[in-house]
């Protein structure tokens, strides 16, 4: 199905944003770029989770296509600090919410397929891609009251919705005009411009000052390089310039850094690099790859996957790259690690009981526990920010 080639696109190559963003899309023409890989090992069979479930039901909150919210029929959305996910547990990859601890679930949206969501800076909104008949379209939900607006409707695709700091506008990858470019348009779907004009950009990211939107683009050599660009179009820049692709970057929480991967050396590695391009550092030095980096609220700390010890696990280490620590350790393939906003927490998913699924686990490496389970798969954690 549609969705599910999305969603594997979305898990092999994504940017998680504060938490996740997408930074490969369906169906993408002319972009040279290859997502990271995943584990060249073949990993033996996972091991039965002791684990009890803690997910007991499922709640659902149904809209219709058009935006026309349908009055809930079920309990409350679930407090804050809840943990945005995706699951094909109901037959197609629909959005789901549920608490730290794995219980009250709630699915939010049941349609053809959603990928690529991302948080609204209030916690209060979710905008996310669906497949609308043969495209792809930008899709605006409000959790607290289950309204639903479709913000893009083109002949093209939309991808990639990215809230800027105050949550005023989203910037999205698009390839309405032909090719892959990325565009600003306001929350509620009005004035949508386009900033670029290349081969392909798309995979764009608000810094947390809202003056920058980082983004890929391969139009000045066959990899991809990192740029930005102010949200009015004005000042592109081209922050990396190597035979390396680069992908996967996030801004640090005070916006003086960019964390991101790169395979100049082979392999890919996870670098940081200042807000204007400058001062490019290795942060790990393996002979394998690592991937998925996320900072922490503070910034004081750098989560990511590597395969480094035979299977891909979950690791920790310091901003400068110092103390370097595995934080899991099982045949299964752990990745897309997200933070708490508080700090305290980080999930993670996991196919080591043979099909996706979301835990948690804390920074020092103790109290993993299992949020759901069953035998769909569930992928894609981000934490709710705070509501405001």
């Amino acid at each position: 199905m549609a969705w599910q080639k999305a969603q594997r696109l979305v898990i092999s190559g994504i940017l998680l944003w504060l938490l996740g963003l997408a930074c490969v899309v369906p169906g993408l023409s002319g972009a040279t770029s290859t997502p990271p890989p995943t584990a060249t090992n073949s990993p033996p069979p996972a091991p039965t989770s002791t684990i009890p479930p803690t997910v007991t039901s499922t709640t659902v909150l149904t809209m219709t296509p058009t935006g026309t919210p349908i009055p809930p029929t079920v309990t409350p959305i679930p407090p804050p600090g809840s943990i945005l996910f995706t699951s094909n547990r109901d037959g197609a990859g629909d959005l789901y919410l549920m608490q730290a601890g794995g219980s009250q679930v709630t699915r939010l949206t049941q349609n053809n397929g959603e990928v690529g969501a991302f948080w609204s800076p209030d916690g209060k909104m979710i905008a996310y891609n669906a497949q609308s008949g043969s495209q792809w379209d930008i899709y605006l939900l409000d959790i607290t009251n289950g309204k639903l607006i479709r913000l893009t409707n083109t002949p093209g695709d939309e991808m990639n919705p990215n809230f800027s700091p105050d949550g005023e506008k989203i910037a999205f990858s698009t390839n309405r005009d032909g090719n892959w470019e990325v565009y600003v348009m306001n929350s509620d779907g009005s004035g949508p411009t386009r900033l670029t004009s290349s081969a392909t950009s798309f995979g764009p990211v608000w810094s947390p000052d809202g003056q920058w939107i980082a983004y890929y683009n391969n139009s000045d050599n066959s990899t991809g390089e990192i740029y930005r660009i102010h949200p009015d179009g004005s000042n592109q820049t081209r922050l990396t310039n190597n035979s390396g692709e680069e992908n996967q970057y996030f801004w640090s929480p005070d916006g003086k850094f960019l964390v991101y991967i790169t395979n100049l050396d082979g392999n890919w590695e996870v670098y940081r690099m200042n807000a204007d391009g400058s001062g490019q550092f290795r942060l790990s030095n393996t002979t394998t790859d690592e991937w998925a980096p996320a900072w922490s609220p503070d910034g004081s700390q750098i989560a990511y996957a590597s395969n480094r010890d035979g299977n891909w696990d979950v690791y920790l280490m310091n901003f400068d790259g110092s103390g370097q620590t595995r934080l899991t350790n099982n045949p299964g393939t752990d990745s897309l690690p997200s933070w708490s906003t508080d700090g305290k927490l980080i999930a993670f998913q996991s196919d080591r009981s043979g099909n996706l699924e979301i835990y948690t686990i804390h920074p020092d490496g103790t109290g993993e526990i299992r949020l759901t389970e069953g035998k769909a798969d569930n992928s894609l954690p981000m934490w709710q920010p705070r509501i405001q």
